[in-house]
């Protein structure tokens, strides 16, 4: 059989294999329109008897139906209003709590408590859960969790969710507060307009939704605990709905190169440093800075940018979060020894170009259509040159700021494209510093 060496074709192989194993793009519609109609016939189900809406999230929602996916839901509640501005006004009867970004870092808040007449009970429960801190009540989001936890039996907190089994589903709860677009994010929406990408009445509902706070601070902060997390967990739904299904299956093959390749076998201390939310912010970033319309012959070339992205952001130590660039998504997670050991990982794979993708053990990608592309088409999606002299630009930063030699990272390099016995990788060497 001769050798396939148009790297089109092999792209466009690759794309239906990934395309009959995640979901066509009449399957993932069919999957979100399900999830969108449960989450109204579960509102509908809880009006006039609740005081929370109930929203699917997570990628189920997004519209990946992997094995191992768990089911996240978020729990709003809706008896109390979080407002931005002291002139902001709202039912006496509700429960009101003010936003204030002044005292944390990007992409943070802290909740001010706002004593009001307390028609319904509402606000003695709420206060219950604040601490003084300086000048005022702020609500404690550890108080919050421990308080409106108990909808899954056996359940434990995993950053800012309740989460355990239930029926027989891994799922993640989340309660959590609504408020309006935040000012911080404003510039994100200006991005979006100049890249045409979605349509301006799209962006437009986006805005209109707002967003969420979740009860989560930042670990970094010594009043974590006063520190809640603003999260667009609904805003990158719909802009993921709004991706063309090349777009939507490279953000699916990089989470299973994640979970395949990148954190398995890897040290304890990197494994699960990397999750798919950053992987979810590569592919947003990739999409505003070149041509909405990705193709489908063009799988594998946007699979490999944003791989270089993500190994950029690791050695650099900054993720910047899509919707508040500000906020560096790696502060307090990857940094140090951990950093270096990710990076040399990450390098490793980055050099053995296409065949770092035979190490995914599922069906997903298969070998027989990869064997027949040569080392140097895979280098060829992007300029030769610019790949060797980013690759040195980013060996020089680790050697420098974590006095790793070079040979050493060469030879853990050189070992590793030799790593793959029939598609399965073995670990070679400790990338562990000298």
């Amino acid at each position: 059989m001769p050798e396939d060496t148009d790297i089109t074709s092999i792209s466009y192989k690759l794309y239906k294999i990934v395309n009959k194993e995640i979901g066509s793009k009449e399957i993932i519609k069919i999957r979100r329109t399900a999830d969108k109609v449960s989450d109204k016939l579960e509102q509908e189900k809880n009006r006039g008897l609740c005081n929370h809406d109930h929203l699917s999230s997570g990628s189920r929602a997004e519209g990946f139906r992997f094995p191992t996916s768990d089911i996240d839901n978020m729990i709003v509640f809706n008896m109390i209003s979080v407002i931005m501005d002291d002139a902001d006004t709202q039912p006496m009867a509700i429960t009101v709590v003010k936003m204030e970004t002044d005292k944390t870092r990007p992409g943070f808040c802290m909740l001010r408590f706002i004593p009001r007449n307390d028609f319904l009970g509402i606000n003695a429960e709420i206060s219950e859960l604040c601490v003084p801190y300086k000048d005022g009540l702020f609500l404690s989001n550890t108080a919050w969790k421990d308080r409106y936890r108990g909808r899954i039996q056996d359940s434990f907190t995993h950053g800012p969710c309740e989460s355990g089994i239930h029926g027989s589903m891994e799922t993640d709860i989340a309660n959590c507060l609504k408020c309006k677009w935040p000012k911080s994010a404003y510039p994100c929406i200006q991005k979006l307009v100049r890249t045409k990408w979605p349509s301006l009445h799209h962006l437009s509902g986006i805005v209109k939704n707002g967003c969420h706070i979740v009860p989560i601070g930042d670990k970094t902060s010594c009043k974590e605990s006063l520190e809640w997390r603003i999260s667009f967990s609904e805003a990158e739904k719909s802009l993921i709905h709004e991706m063309n299904h090349c777009q939507f299956l490279t953000y699916g093959l990089l989470k299973v190169f994640l979970k395949e390749v990148i954190n398995t076998g890897v040290r304890p201390d990197v494994d699960g440093l990397l999750c798919s939310y950053f992987l979810k912010t590569t592919v947003l970033w990739e999409i505003v800075q070149s041509c909405p319309a990705w193709k489908e012959q063009d799988l594998l070339k946007w699979f490999w940018i944003c791989f270089r992205r993500l190994l950029s952001w690791v050695s650099d130590g900054y993720c910047p979060n899509f919707f508040i660039p500000e906020n560096n998504m790696f502060l307090g997670k990857i940094y140090g020894r951990s950093q270096q050991t990710l990076l040399c990982h990450l390098v490793s794979l980055y050099r053995m170009g296409y065949k770092c993708l035979l190490g995914c053990t599922s069906h997903i990608v298969q070998a027989e259509v990869l064997l027949h592309v040569q080392h140097k088409f895979i280098l060829s999606l992007v300029d030769e040159d610019s790949v060797d002299n980013g690759l040195n630009l980013i060996i020089e930063i680790a050697k420098h700021k974590y006095y790793v030699s070079y040979n050493f990272i060469s030879i853990t390099m050189h070992t590793s494209s030799r790593a793959y016995d029939h598609g399965k990788r073995k670990q070679h060497r400790d990338c562990s510093p000298l």
